[in-house]
């Protein structure tokens, strides 16, 4: 039922376990183009919203599958459904961005594992980056090396660790 802030918050958690988090890819996840990921530990602070007046009466429902994991809400005036077939997105953050974030599309004519994207650099060329999947700094791909050029350093991540490692 919506409160009278006009909205509800929600996840789930296996086992009621934050560590087995099942969640949106993007906080606030509303539009059903938005991805069920988890369970894992990567779901802090993100969270599904439901809007509407106050009383609203909402059914949420979850269900896993051994190839899938669906998540849905419904109310009078219609359902959402998401679901965890969609594909991780990556983008590109970092000072040439100003903190922003440009996403990378896959490849044309490669598998779903190259993504791509053309940035514009800001300062002099000295900008840095990271890759991040689903808009979600916790879950960084960084060199690990800070400041890294190309080539030196292995690849680490995704993961929450990378704050100070760049490319």
């Amino acid at each position: 039922r919506i409160g009278i802030q006009g909205f509800e918050e929600f996840q789930f958690q296996r086992d009621a376990d934050v560590l087995q988090a099942i969640y949106p890819s993007e906080q606030h996840g509303g539009s059903s183009a938005v991805a069920v990921r988890g369970p894992d530990p990567q779901g802090s602070g993100k969270v599904w919203r439901l809007e509407g007046p106050a009383g609203e009466e909402w059914t949420v429902q979850l269900e896993v599958n051994p190839s899938v994991i669906l998540a849905s809400a419904a109310s009078e005036r219609g359902t959402i459904t998401w679901s965890s077939h969609s594909p991780r997105q990556y983008f590109i953050t970092g000072t040439l961005l100003r903190g922003g974030f440009q996403k990378m599309y896959p490849q044309v004519g490669a598998d779903d594992h190259k993504h791509v994207c053309v940035v514009q650099m800001c300062n002099q060329g000295e900008d840095e980056f990271q890759i991040v999947a689903d808009r979600d700094t916790n879950q960084a791909i960084y060199p690990e090396l800070p400041m890294c050029d190309q080539l030196i350093s292995q690849t680490q991540g995704p993961d929450a660790r990378g704050h100070g490692l760049s490319w």
